[in-house]
């Protein structure tokens, strides 16, 4: 069996995922063909020419509907038929189909043998354009980390609780940020923190697309992050949550006072302005309830919120990729305005 699968150019048939052991039953599947007179009934490639039987050329993509299988009790797979035929080819004799074939008394690891061979000799030559190669589901995180390595990325950034200061920490950056933006932001690098505080200082290094999917892949495989990621859909506010948000937002934790909208605004804090599109929105909650979980020196206070406030906040900030600058400017304005009114009342009260 083994021999046979090899036959029309094809790569062996593999037993157990070991190539090396299909090529050696191959071998010894072909000699005991020859050796217990196979080749006198049946055409087995170019070196036999029997015409009493049917020929086994494509052989190994016989179709199941084509077998006969008789009163056996045998699954209904051609690996199961050919092992049957090979050990005991009187098995599937019915009245209407007499079988001629003589019973060789094969032991299992012969019969294994003579089925790899008949398994490899495949019909169809299958063009390379539609032949997909399987490959680990590791594979592009491992090419990831070498690039991480090879580029010293640790000189600068904690990875895996390892490495250095001077950039983010980015040991849980796989379930920090949205893959599809870390892929594009490693090929070309902008500025996300104040320039005041912060400056993006990372150089181009020029990767390539593929080696910033495979970084990417590395990032989210360590942190145990889905990937690929898929941007959830933006739920729909209803007003009431809307206005809470954005007081929540403008006044409650004055937001604005540490971070960035669109380069204009706080100097300490992430610029927010593309917040829906760089970040996983199952972080941003996480990060909200607690950021000294993933920072413990971090300048963000926790403002130990609830859950719906900590929803909320979310759901507002997934929005602010859809809100263009005189938008945002109005909206500022207004809660500014409104809180600088109750200022003056409280002041006026005293």
């Amino acid at each position: 069996v083994a021999y046979l699968s090899t036959r029309k150019g094809k790569k062996p048939f593999a037993v157990d995922g070991d190539d090396t052991a299909s090529v050696a039953l191959v071998e010894k599947g072909k000699r005991l063909a020859r050796d217990k007179g196979c080749t006198g009934c049946h055409k087995i490639d170019t070196f036999a020419l029997g015409f009493n039987a049917p020929e086994h050329n494509g052989i190994g993509t016989k179709r199941v509907e084509e077998l006969i299988f008789a009163d056996t009790d045998i699954p209904h797979t051609l690996p199961d038929w050919l092992k049957m035929k090979v050990k005991n080819p009187r098995a599937f004799t019915t009245e209407e189909i007499p079988t001629l074939m003589p019973k060789f008394g094969f032991n299992d690891d012969q019969a294994e043998a003579i089925l790899t061979m008949l398994l490899s000799m495949r019909k169809h030559n299958i063009p390379a354009k539609f032949i997909s190669i399987l490959e680990d589901p590791k594979a592009p995180s491992v090419r990831g980390e070498l690039i991480i390595e090879q580029h010293n990325c640790r000189g600068c950034h904690t990875i895996g609780g390892k490495g250095g200061t001077i950039g983010p920490n980015l040991s849980f950056e796989g379930e920090r940020v949205n893959p599809e933006w870390l892929v594009k932001f490693l090929q070309k690098p902008i500025k996300i923190r104040p320039s005041g505080i912060l400056p993006t200082r990372m150089p181009t290094f020029g990767f390539s697309e593929q080696e910033a999917t495979a970084m990417a892949a590395f990032f989210a495989d360590t942190s145990k992050a889905d990937y690929p990621y898929y941007l959830p859909e933006k739920k729909v506010m209803s007003a009431t949550d809307t206005e809470a948000s954005w007081k929540f937002y403008f006044q409650s934790f004055s937001c604005q006072a540490c971070h960035a909208w669109n380069g204009q605004g706080g100097i300490i804090g992430p610029d927010q302005s593309d917040l829906g599109n760089r970040l996983r929105k199952e972080w941003i909650a996480r990060w909200l309830a607690d950021p000294q979980k993933y920072i413990p020196d971090v300048r963000m206070p926790n403002f130990e919120l609830y859950p719906d406030e900590a929803e909320k906040l979310t759901n507002l900030m997934m929005t602010f990729t859809d809100i263009s600058p005189s938008i945002w400017a109005q909206i500022k304005k207004r809660w500014e305005d409104e809180q600088l009114a109750r200022q003056a009342e409280q002041m006026e009260g005293n």
